[in-house]
This record gives structure tokens, sequence and C-alpha cells, in this order.
């Protein structure tokens, strides 16, 4: 009879430990809803990366705005900028301030990136991401664009690890 119990107390505890899945963890390598990555070019000479000193990020309807760079001090070639996310047809509006500090130079451009936002199950502990395919990017022309231009070399944005615009000045 107590071989009994121990067999009955040992199973119980076995379908206990069974209950948990792979599932219940949201492991750090889980890939997340990744950014629109932009890379910055040269407008002289398109193959050559061409920093962007003392920029700023705004998003048009959003109060916040990302700093790069500790006190503007940064210089980058490249960025990845979140992008709304939902499902469907999306537009995210987005104004990159080149030489923020400096009242006299500073200069925004605005550009509108117009997106199909998908999401993906991931799994029950990290929950949805979102895919997003580029359908195009405008740079909205004013006086002074200090932006020359901007390109889509990869549609379909997954993941960080491939640029999907290239932004020349």
């Amino acid at each position: 009879m107590k071989a009994f119990i121990h067999i009955l107390l040992f199973s119980v505890f076995l379908s206990a430990v069974s209950g948990c899945e792979r599932d219940d963890l949201c492991a750090e390598a889980i890939p997340k809803t990744p950014g629109l990555v932009m890379r910055f070019f040269s407008s002289a000479n398109t193959d050559s990366l061409l920093p962007v000193t003392n920029m700023r990020v705004k998003f048009v309807g959003i109060n916040d705005s990302l700093t790069i760079g500790s006190s503007f001090t940064f210089s980058l070639d490249s960025i990845a900028i979140p992008l709304k996310t939902g499902v469907g047809e999306l537009l995210t509006q987005i104004v990159l301030i080149n030489n923020a500090t400096n009242t006299q130079l500073r200069n925004a451009d605005t550009l509108d990136v117009h997106y199909l936002a998908d999401k993906e199950f991931i799994s029950r502990a990290c929950g949805f991401k979102n895919n997003f395919v580029l359908q195009n990017i405008t740079l909205r022309a004013d006086t002074n664009n200090w932006i020359s231009a901007a390109q889509i070399i990869n549609d379909t944005i997954q993941d960080e690890r491939k640029a999907a615009v290239r932004i020349f000045h």
C-alpha cells in the first residue's frame, strides 16, 4: 500500500512537471517586431556611407522623439526606427532632424512610409510580432531639404539584419 502511494505521488508530480511547456518562457533570442533599418549615403557618391551628426528622429502625431547618441553628439550611418504596428495598410510619418543641436543649422525633413503590416504568432509566452512589407517611401519637398532622396532596397522587413531603405544626403 505504501508503494502504491509513492507511485501515485510520483505520477502526480510527473504530470505537474510535464505540464510546463517550452512556450511558457520567451527566450531572448526569439525575434521581436523589427524596426525599419535605414542607411545614410552620400548623394554625390551613392555607394559611400555618409554619417549624419546630431540627429533627432520624431514621429508625426506622437510626442516622443528618438535622440541618437548622448547629448546629440553621436554620428551614425544607420538606424533602426520603430514602425506603427497593427494589421493592414499603415502609414508612419518620420521626421529626421539634421543638426538638431544647432538652432541656426537645424533642418527637418519628413518621410511618409506606407507599408503593409501582418502579425505572426510566435508562441504563447512571446505573443505576436509584426512583419512589414514596404509599399513606398516619399520625401516631402520643402525649400531646404537636407535629404535628396529615399530608396527602398529591401521591401520585406522580418528582422533588423538587412537595411530596407537608403537615404541620400
